[in-house]
Parts: structure tokens; C-alpha cells; sequence
């Protein structure tokens, strides 16, 4: 069918079989079903996540796309969406249900259907959408598909499936089987789906072919007491006529985390015995459905005990091969001997079934160690691997043997670091504590495999220790270590460029490389602070992280998810029913609720949150309502705006206790749980104490939040709260200037009061809490510039100058004094003011303190580290103090990389206008980037000409759909004079500003205008464009600079 010179997007909706949709689908997301002039709609999504997807539970979800990539070509240009119209159709019964008519739009994120009682999706079925587009000159595209399922919307839907429990904790049976007989005349089926929520961590089999993704690894982290994960496991293909089986091995997870010494040093808790619930059900091909596997009285369940012995999250599990039972996940398996489960119900799980659509933790890049070291140790013999670099990992041992190996024990011992000897260093991992990784042998032959089944670790280094005295020292193919990351998708890349006699582009790809490491290490379905440690959600550390994140990956679905999270969290009494929301939002907050943010989501210190009895650091606090805030201005998710506008709201009432209304407004050191402030630090010299709290960081805070919240309700017509917010934040900027700028010194310092243990004047810093190291003057300037608390163009000069003054001549010239909230602002903040050089001089420094000392010595020789980014700045590559891998340092590296160096700035909400800002400093001559946004990909290329003084070249790309503002930088050289009377700017070989003449209009296709611009970072030429792909030449042509 085609629709001549009709402004439309059609969106066609269809139920039909999971399984037979999925399979088509496999290995691509889009079907081009017909031919047109313009191309299909391209990433596909539902509720954010690309298409194919499993198992959604929103009844009127969203729906968004991007339009395609850009050509080179200039008629492509500007190309846009008019409107769409959907169908919604049942394909079982034929029966239309819903058809929205011709809308006139330009939307393609978060389209969704009205909110009618008789217009939802139901559960357990299967659709797909089917999109054409319409562009402004009325061509229509071929037909692009997406495919996905929904689970069970409720919680009856799951039947009379009850829980089954492991009630002791210390019971080493944990594999489950179950059986079925199908006649042959129930073969016919159009769908068969297993639902299966397992606490803590699960392996599902069907017939022995392993569920889901064989790479899938480690289960969701939640808060526990509100929401128990499942997941949506398609097993048509799996089942057959006659005797079928479902096996299922439970580990402990963060779940049921045994309670030991270093649990308890760490304050986790146990919160339930292992459990497991099931419902598999098929839809037949006569529309009927059957109940298959399920939990329920109507199903026999055995339990026995297996070669996983023990299992643990944090320490390893112990597998002893002697106690393996061999073929227990096949039909033929004889299970008579194992024992019957009685259905018990005790100490259920109390949370809601929650399914969750947002990517897997999987292993991913397998590694095999570069190098072994032989160690002779109190008459044993150990050996120590070397994986290259340091990331969190699970590893496969493969171990030979010739059948007379029964009863010998391996360890493995993972680390981050070794000494000067070779050998590991157990200090900054575990707590000081080793893992026990246990590896048992039988008297099989050939290769026994051990897998760290249920357990991951922050490590370069792996000690095995136990090696048998007359067996061969092991090879380098003895064990495989697999990345485990959540599968965030990556598309978004950057290199520098520098001359051959410079090391400045290799410290920088270098920096990023191991930025990238970090944040992926540190991303297990939440975010953590480190994998070899406590492996918690820390929200400082989170929302430090979240832009470098957004610019790296695509979190529009894993930061809602743990945003959820956060507000689970924020209610402390987990014994007290959730609150009735309504307008479907499972999040809401009543008026006059003042909940505190905890510092750390998922929080399993037990039944009562720690985080909302004593609160939290502000710094850690008000990441929840700055990641609410990305989510909306990054991907255009209003809906997440909208729940979580209560949960903020509430956390600020709370703030507002602590804040005098009456005089500054301001959040200051009065709030009593200010404990961390710039953690980490490098002050005073030798980093010796963590905390640098300051009336300053506080109040940075307070104002940011407040006015998030002030355009959080302007946008969501809250009249009266924007009037609230943005009152108070009226008064605390003024008031933050008047305590805090010196109007004499042309800085800003924290107010001066009385030390008591010291007996002199200091800057104020918070004494209840033991050592309080000194606030970073670097840190108390940038702060104020990122929200422009300057009250004139001299004061942001100067303060911007006292920033890059304390760089250059403070305590470590050259380079930062900055810690986990610092660090963010300092580099942007400098190239904002003007002193881009002097940002790319802390970038690109190798000595202490800085990101480049902990560079692996493979990336430079003055490197220290292993690969990933410190929790401290001190050490080396024998020390280390805290974790050698966390992310919460990393936060500068969107911001500054993508955002200053290679210019790319959302400048929209959800990128809709896009700027264009290269920073050229030092010498770096060429950056090429690339930014995976929710409306397509951003590409720029830019590069200075070593032998053409003044010739700057960019190639752009912004996405159909936006606009884009492009700085062209004119560039100064030893002359700072040159203006753009000075230069000619040329787009793909035409003409379209000329010296001394200005913007030529209507030169180029694409280009809406150019003017000349300048502001403390410099001059630049503003060029207004369309979406498509551009190639820039800026040229200086004025006599006395080419002399130069």
C-alpha cells in the first residue's frame, strides 16, 4: 500500500508468537519491506531499549525512533519528520484496537497511546511495529520492524506459583529439577515462555540447554525489600513431545549473603533464604493456553546438592568436582534419590515481581594471562597471573588431569597489585581479606573446568596456590577471565591526535582508555564504587560518573532502573506497605513527606536504612535529583521526570530542616551529616586524610538542586513549587556570594571561624567527624563558574584566573588538588575561562598527583597503574591506598573530552539542537569523536595544519531531526587580534564567509546563518545549521598573522 503526498508515520502493531517473531528477528532489528525514496526509520525502541525486546510490564508503553543516518550529500540536509499515525491491531483475533488517526509531529522519543481504561497491552503475549515516516517534502519510507513481548503486568498473573525457599542459609543443596510430559497433540504451540525469578543469582535449563544469553552471568541488584527481579526466558524452541525437564541452580547473590566476618565488617546483612519462583505457560495454536512448569502444588519439585558447594558474592565459591552430579540438567537424569521440596511459607520474598528490561550483566572479552610467575611459598608451590589489566572479572580454570588428582585443592586469589617480588597484595582488596576461590578435583581425566560461578572480582593478578608438586607448571592457557560489565552498548568513541614528538595525544587516549575500563567495571545492573571491594551503589560516586557515562554508553534504561532504586530506598521502614500512587507511577511520595536520599542504593544493611536515620553527604544525596535531571535533558524522558519529581521534592523538604530561611538560604556545615565533601582529595600533601567537607560544597549543591527542581516544575506545570524552589534559590545565590566571594582577593573561600583544637583562625571545615582535610582552592572556584554565581564578566575573569593560578604555582604545580567532586569541573571549568591550556596541562601531566600517573607503564613509562583509574590519587605500582579501580575520578571525561575538546554539547533537550565547540590548546592538533545520542550519532572530526599557520578544518555530522551551532575557532596563535574580519570560512569547497565581507547567505545548502562570536574561551565564527554532514575550512587570510 502506498500513501501518495500524506504527511504520515505509520506505526503498525501486532500480537503474535514470541517465539516465531524473535527468531525472524535474531540477528537484525529492522525489515525493509518496501522501496521508497528515503530510507527506514532506524533504532527501533520500546520504553527506550532497542528492539528486539523481552518480557516489557508497562501497559501503555513508549514507543521511539531516530530517523537515518546522514548522507555526505547536501540535498540530504535538513531532513525532519511531519507527523505519524499509529494502528494498534490483535493478531490473534484480527480485531483493531487502537487507531490514533494522522498526528501531526515531529516526535520520535516516548510516544505512547491515551490513557484509556480499555487500551492496554496484556501480559504474557507478543507484538511487533511496524513504522513508516514521512518527510517535509511528503516522501514516505519503506517499512521498518520491531519486535517485543510483554511478561505478567500483575501479580496474579503468576497463578498459583508460590515460593520455594532454601530456609537454612547454610545448606549446600541448591539445584533444582522439575518434569514434564507434553502429548504430542499439545506440540502445537505459538508461544512458550518460562517467567522465573530466583534469589539470589539463578541458572535456568531447559532439556539441559542453558536460558537466556549462555554469556549472562550475574543477576539484578535491587532493593530488595521493594522488588524481586524475574526474567523472561523464551523455551518454544526448547521443548518437545514426551518427557521434558526444567533445571535451576540457585547461588546466594547479594540476596542471601552469608553473614561472616567480612560481611560484617562491610555491615551487609542476610535478607532472605535462597528462593525461586516459576511460571511457563504456551499459548497454543488453537488460541488456548497450558500451564507448564510452575512452583505451584500441581508440580513436584526435587532438591539435591551438587559440585557448587558453597557460593558467595564477594569471597568465591568452592566447587569440588567429587560431588558433581553429572547430567542432573537432562531428561534422562535419575533424580528418584533427591529429595521432594516442600512447599513452605517462610520468610518469603515480600518484594514486588519486577521484570526489568535494561541490559544484562554478561562476561564479555575473554583474556588469557600474559605472563605466569612460579612462587615457592612454605613448601608450596603457587603461581601468579597476569591478566594485563586490572577490571572486574570471573574466570574459567581448565585443569588436566590423569585421573589421579582426587582431592587436590587449587585456590585462586585475586588482586590488583603484586610486590617487588612478584607476589599479590591482599591489602586493598577484600578489606584485607583473601577470597576463597576453591577448586576440588575428582578422578576424572582429561579437563576439569572451574568457573567462579556467582562471584566477580575487581583484579589483574591471579594467584593459584595448591598446585600439585609433580604435575607440569601450568600454561598460559590454564585460565580464561572474562570482562563482566553490564552490556551497556557503546557506540560513542574518541581519539586524540598530537605530533609525533608529543605524548599528549597518547596520554589522552590512554586516560580514556582506562576511564572506560573503570566505569564499565563498575556497572553491575546499578552503578558500584569498586568491584574488589564493597561493590556498593554509592550515589557521590554515581553521580560524578553519570555524564562520562551518558556520553560513553546508552543508559536511558539502566539509570532509570537505578533511580528507581534510590527512591525503593528512600522510604527506611521496609515493613510499611508501598504508598498508592496514582497515574500509574510506582514512585510517587505524599505531600509532607520528607524522606532523606541514602548515600548508597541498593542498601542491605538489613530491614532499616542507615542512609535515613542519619542522612546523607550532600555530595551523595543530591545525585539522585541530578541523574533525574540527565535522564530528561539527555533522552527526553519526561516520564521519569515526573515520577521522580515527588521523591525530590521530598529529599529537598528534608534538606530544608537544616536551612535557616530566615538569613543565607543556604545548605551549610550546620547539616549534620556532612562527612565526606571532596573525597579524596590529594590535600594536604600526602593525601592523608579522605574528608574535605566545606560550607562551600554544600552550598554548591543546595543551589544546584534547587534549580533542578525549579525547571523540573516549570516543565511539569507545578506553578507553586517553581515559585518555591526558585525563590529559595534566589536568596542562596546571593547569599552563596556575599559568605563566600572575596571581593578583595577576587576568589571564593570558605567563611573563617574558630578551630577549637587548634586555637587559630581557619577556613571552616566540619570538626564533629575526626580529620577534615583542607577545601581545593581549585575545587571552591570551579564550583561557583559551573553556576555562574559571578555577578559581573571582571569577577568570572578573576576568579577564573585564580583557578588556573593555583594550578600553575599551588601546592602541586600543574596539576590538580581536586577530589571526587572537584574533578568533574575543574578541566571545563578552566576552558570556559579561558585557559584551555592550562586545563590540557593538568590532562596531560604523568606526575603525582593526576590521571596520568595511573596510566598502566605500557601506555607511559611513568605510568603506575594497571589499567583503571584509583580510588585515591596516592600510590604506585607496589602501593596503593583503597581500591585501584573506581570510577568516581573519571567524572571529568565527558564533560571535557567530548564535551571541550571535541565541542560536542547537547543544547536541547534529548539533544534536539546539538553545539559544536571544539577547544584547540597545547598541542594537540586533532580530535575525532563520536556520540551515540537517543536521535542518532554525532561525528566530529577536527584537525589544526602543522604546516598551514591558522587553518583549522572540522567535518560534522548531527542527526536528522536537530539543529546544530557550530563554533569555529579563529585561531590566535602569538596574535591575539586576529577577528573574523580576518578569515574565510569555506563548507565543502564554497565560500560562505569571507574576510572583511562577512556571512554569505544562501551560499551553501544546510547553512541558516553565520556570525562572528567571542566569548573568555575566545573568538569563533557561529554557524547555524541544518541536520546532515558538513566539512569545514576556516582559513586566517589577515598579512601579519601569516607572517607570524
Amino acid at each position: 500500500m502506498y500513501y501518495q503526498n500524506i504527511n504520515i508515520v505509520i506505526i503498525l502493531l501486532y500480537i503474535s508468537s514470541t517465539s516465531l517473531l524473535l527468531n525472524q528477528v535474531s540477528s537484525v532489528t529492522t525489515t525493509i519491506t518496501t522501496t521508497e525514496d528515503i530510507k527506514p526509520l532506524e533504532n527501533l525502541r520500546i520504553e527506550y531499549v532497542p528492539t528486539p525486546v523481552q518480557g516489557i510490564t508497562v501497559r501503555r508503553p513508549r514507543f521511539s525512533w531516530s530517523l537515518p543516518s546522514s548522507s555526505t550529500s547536501q540535498s540530504d540536509r535538513g531532513l525532519f519528520q511531519t507527523a505519524y499515525h499509529i494502528i494498534l491491531e490483535n493478531n490473534l483475533t484480527g480485531a483493531t484496537i487502537w487507531d490514533s488517526g494522522i498526528v501531526q509531529s515531529k516526535d520520535t522519543i516516548g510516544i505512547t497511546f491515551p490513557n484509556n481504561d480499555k487500551l492496554y497491552l496484556e501480559s504474557d503475549q507478543s507484538y511487533r511495529f511496524n513504522v513508516k515516516w514521512v518527510d517535509q517534502q511528503k516522501r514516505i519510507s519503506p517499512i521498518a520492524t520491531g519486535y517485543f513481548t510483554t511478561a505478567l503486568m500483575e501479580q496474579s498473573d503468576w497463578g498459583d506459583a508460590e515460593w520455594i525457599t532454601i530456609p537454612d542459609t547454610n545448606d549446600s543443596r541448591n539445584q533444582f529439577r522439575t518434569t514434564l510430559n507434553i502429548p504430542n497433540n499439545y506440540i502445537g504451540m505459538q508461544r512458550a515462555t518460562c517467567y522465573i525469578a530466583g534469589l539470589g543469582y539463578h541458572r535456568s535449563f531447559v532439556n539441559g540447554i542453558r536460558l537466556g544469553n549462555p554469556n549472562n552471568t550475574l543477576g539484578q541488584s535491587l532493593q530488595f525489600q521493594r522488588k524481586i527481579p524475574y526474567e523472561t526466558y523464551d523455551v518454544l524452541n526448547l521443548l518437545k513431545p514426551g518427557k521434558n525437564v526444567l533445571s535451576i541452580l540457585l547461588g546466594r547473590g547479594w540476596y542471601t549473603l552469608p553473614e561472616d566476618n567480612f560481611t560484617r565488617v562491610l555491615g551487609y546483612r542476610t535478607l532472605g533464604p535462597r528462593s525461586l519462583k516459576v511460571s511457563c505457560r504456551a499459548i497454543l495454536n488453537n488460541g488456548k493456553q497450558l500451564l507448564l512448569f510452575t512452583t505451584g502444588k500441581s508440580s513436584t519439585w526435587r532438591i539435591s546438592a551438587g559440585e557448587l558447594v558453597f557460593d558467595h558474592l564477594f569471597l568465591g565459591p568452592t566447587i569440588d568436582k567429587r560431588k558433581a552430579t553429572i547430567g542432573w540438567k537432562t531428561v534422562d537424569y535419575d533424580d528418584s534419590k533427591w529429595d521432594v521440596v516442600v512447599l513452605q511459607k517462610n520468610d518469603d520474598p515480600t518484594g514486588i515481581l519486577t521484570s526489568y528490561i535494561m541490559p544484562k550483566v554478561q562476561k564479555h572479552q575473554p583474556r588469557f594471562p600474559i605472563a605466569i610467575k612460579r612462587i615457592q611459598e612454605q613448601n608450596t608451590t603457587n603461581f601468579v597471573l597476569d591478566f594485563e589489566f586490572n577490571q572486574a572479572m570471573q574466570c574459567t580454570l581448565r585443569y588436566h588431569s590423569d585421573g589421579t588428582d582426587e582431592g587436590v585443592t587449587l585456590r585462586l586469589h585475586h588482586a590488583e597489585q603484586v610486590d617487588v617480588n612478584g607476589d599479590i597484595i591482599i591489602s586493598n582488596d577484600l578489606g584485607g581479606v583473601e577470597d576463597q576461590t576453591t577448586f576440588i578435583l575428582s578422578n576424572a581425566t582429561g579437563f576439569q573446568n572451574f568457573e567462579t560461578k556467582f562471584s566477580y572480582f575487581g583484579a589483574r593478578f591471579v594467584k593459584i596456590s595448591g598446585w600439585p608438586e609433580n604435575k607440569k607448571d601450568p600454561g598460559l592457557d590454564i585460565m580464561t577471565c572474562y570482562f563482566v560489565h553490564t552490556s551497556l552498548s557503546g557506540k560513542s568513541s574518541i581519539k586524540f591526535y598530537s605530533p609525533e614528538t608529543s605524548s599528549t595525544a597518547n596520554i589522552l587516549n590512554g586516560i580514556h582508555e582506562i576511564t572506560m575500563r573503570s566505569a564499565l567495571s563498575n556497572y553491575m545492573s546499578t552503578p558500584t564504587d569498586c568491584p574488589s571491594r564493597e561493590k556498593r551503589g554509592w550515589t557521590g560516586d554515581g553521580q560524578t560518573a553519570a555524564e562520562t557515562l551518558i556520553y560513553s554508553f546508552d543508559m536511558s534504561s539502566a539509570y532509570p532502573k537505578w533511580l528507581g532504586d534510590i527512591v525503593d530506598a528512600q522510604q527506611c521502614n521496609f515493613r510499611a506497605p508501598p504508598r498508592k500512587c496514582p497515574d500509574e507511577n510506582p514512585f510517587c511520595r505524599i505531600q509532607g513527606d520528607h524522606s532523606n536520599i541514602p548515600e548508597m542504593t541498593p542498601f542491605l544493611f538489613g530491614g532499616v536504612l542507615d542512609g535515613c536515620q542519619s542522612g546523607s553527604d550532600p555530595a551523595w544525596g543530591s545525585g539522585f535529583i541530578a541523574i533525574v535531571d540527565w535522564v530528561y535533558r539527555y533522552y527526553g524522558d519526561t516520564q521519569t521526570l515526573k515520577w521522580h519529581y515527588s521523591a525530590g521534592a521530598a529529599y529537598l523538604d528534608y534538606l530544608l530542616q537544616y536551612v535557616n530561611t530566615t538569613s543565607s538560604s543556604l545548605l551549610d556545615l550546620n547539616y549534620p551529616t556532612t562527612r565526606y565533601g571532596d573525597w579524596c582529595a590529594p590535600l594536604p600533601l600526602g593525601n592523608t586524610q579522605a574528608r574535605h567537607t566545606s560550607n562551600i560544597i554544600n552550598g554548591f549543591f543546595w543551589i544546584k538542586q534547587l534549580r533542578i527542581m525549579t525547571n523540573a516544575a516549570k516543565t511539569l506545570g507545578f506553578n507553586k513549587d517553581e515559585e518555591k524552589w526558585s525563590t529559595l534559590e534566589t536568596h542562596a545565590s546571593k547569599s552563596f556570594n556575599e559568605l563566600y566571594f572575596s571581593k578583595k582577593k577576587g576568589l571564593y573561600e570558605d567563611i573563617e571561624c574558630m578551630n577549637p583544637t587548634e586555637k587559630n583562625i581557619r577556613p571552616c571545615h566540619n570538626s564533629t567527624i575526626g580529620a577534615d582535610g583542607e577545601m581545593s582552592k581549585q575545587t571552591a572556584q570551579a564550583l561557583p563558574l559551573f553556576l555562574d554565581l559571578p555577578s559581573s564578566i571582571n569577577d568570572k575573569v578573576r576568579v577564573g584566573n585564580a583557578l588556573a593560578e593555583d594550578v600553575l604555582n599551588g601546592i602541586y604545580p600543574g596539576r590538580t588538588t581536586a577530589g571526587l567532586v572537584g574533578t568533574k569541573y575543574i578541566l571545563s571549568e578552566l576552558v570556559k575561562s579561558g585557559h584551555s591550556d592550562v586545563a590540557l596541562k593538568i590532562a596531560t601531566s604523568v606526575e603525582y598527583p593526576s590521571w596520568g600517573y595511573m596510566l598502566p607503564s605500557s601506555i607511559h613509562p611513568a605510568g603506575q597503574g594497571e589499567g583503571t583509574l584509583w580510588e585515591r590519587w596516592k600510590g604506585d605500582k607496589h602501593t596503593g591506598f583503597g581500591s585501584r579501580n573506581h570510577i568516581m575520578l573519571g567524572g571529568f571525561d565527558g564533560p571535557f573530552f567530548y564535551g571541550n575538546l571535541a565541542g560536542i554539547q547537547n543544547d536541547g533537550i534529548a539533544w534536539s539542537n546539538i553545539l559544536i565547540a571544539p577547544t584547540v590548546a597545547g598541542d594537540l592538533s586533532g580530535v575525532t569523536a563520536s556520540v551515540a545520542t537517543i536521535r542518532g550519532l554525532i561525528n566530529v572530526k577536527w584537525n589544526v595544519l602543522e604546516d598551514a599557520v591558522g587553518k583549522f578544518l572540522i567535518n560534522v555530522t548531527v542527526p536528522h531531526g536537530t539543529t546544530g551551532v557550530i563554533h569555529l575557532p579563529i585561531l590566535q596563535e602569538k596574535n591575539n587580534n586576529i577577528t573574523a574580519n580576518d578569515v574565510n570560512v569555506l563548507e565543502g569547497g564554497i565560500c560562505f564567509w569571507k574576510a572583511k565581507v562577512g556571512y554569505i547567505s544562501e551560499s551553501v545548502p544546510g547553512i541558516d546563518m553565520a556570525k562572528s562570536g567571542s566569548n573568555l574561551a575566545g573568538k569563533f565564527i557561529e554557524v547555524i545549521i541544518q541536520s546532515g554532514t558538513y566539512e569545514f575550512d576556516l582559513t586566517v587570510v589577515a598579512k601579519d598573522y601569516l607572517k607570524i
